[in-house]
């Protein structure tokens, strides 16, 4: 792992606070040595290892416990393992974006990756990156197929946000059982630093579902962000939310109407009034202009 230190993992971890001589080591049930970094002894926030002469990292924007990355590292494997047709693990490539076929070979060593750090949803995301030899960071070369598609796989009528954040734009959809619809928005070249040091791109995350017990990312753990929890009463119903009610900021909004529930995250922390703002403008997806590919994503015909 000598190599892989050295040329691989330091280079990376020189972003953040961690160090990797500070790395603490574990073996999976299937007998991974995984090294890890972290906080506190009780919590990870990166894992690396080296697998057939590959080197793999998972980084946690929400520290988790062994078990948990346990079972991940011991889970990774081929691509070819994947279903085809398993678009929440292997996404939709879409042409119609404007980005050039060749730009993963226009990649050069050390520049900065320009898309969000991917995660289930962008408050608390897991990104993996398998690095062979030297440090070559990866590029996004395609989204995936956009919500009007989603919405031909679900049950229920699909909404979404009408309006974003300034400089926010569409970047995913995902599914999840139960039933919950989940699109993610994200600002491109902006970013701000964790409470881990790490530098993450400012997101947005949309989710229905039929349930309020499965619309909340189980992710999301507002203590986590030093986020407190308190609801009000409006003429829809009690609407949750989370964030710094002193400050007035909001980091969550949740709410059910019309039988279904609904839950909007902002990773950068809104005035409450505009959290109420977006959540008021959560529309069906039929209301929504389909050029607006901003708001929904790409259309495949």
């Amino acid at each position: 792992m000598g190599w892989a230190i050295d040329t691989v993992v330091t280079p990376i971890l020189e972003k953040t606070n961690y160090n990797a001589k500070d790395a603490v080591s574990f073996t999976t049930p299937n007998g991974i040595a995984v090294h890890t970094l972290s906080p506190s002894k009780d919590s990870i926030k990166i894992a690396y290892w080296e697998k057939d002469n590959k080197v793999y990292m998972l980084y946690f924007a929400s520290s988790r416990n062994q078990s948990f990355v346990s079972k991940i590292v011991d889970s990774v494997g081929p691509m070819s393992n994947v279903a085809t047709d398993d678009t929440r693990l292997r996404g939709d490539r879409n042409d119609k974006q404007n980005v050039e076929e060749n730009d993963a070979k226009k990649v050069k060593q050390n520049d900065d990756p320009d898309w969000p750090p991917y995660e289930t949803i962008g408050c608390h995301c897991v990104h993996i990156r398998i690095l062979c030899g030297l440090y070559l960071p990866a590029k996004s070369i395609g989204l995936p197929s956009g919500v009007i598609n989603a919405s031909h796989k679900m049950s229920y009528d699909v909404s979404v946000p009408s309006y974003l954040p300034l400089g926010y734009t569409y970047y995913a959809t995902h599914f999840y059982d139960n039933d919950v619809l989940e699109t993610v928005y994200w600002k491109q070249g902006k970013e701000y630093q964790e409470r881990s040091g790490r530098w993450v791109n400012h997101t947005m995350v949309f989710r229905m579902s039929y349930s309020m017990d499965t619309v909340w990312p189980e992710e999301y753990i507002p203590m986590e962000y030093h986020d407190v929890q308190w609801s009000e009463s409006t003429p829809i119903g009690e609407v949750h939310y989370t964030g710094d009610v002193d400050k007035g900021l909001v980091r969550s909004v949740t709410w059910y109407k019309d039988n279904m529930a609904y839950f909007l995250f902002f990773q950068v922390p809104v005035k409450a009034s505009e959290a109420d703002f977006y959540k008021n403008h959560v529309v069906p997806l039929k209301d929504i202009d389909p050029s607006r590919t901003d708001l929904i994503g790409v259309k495949n015909t």
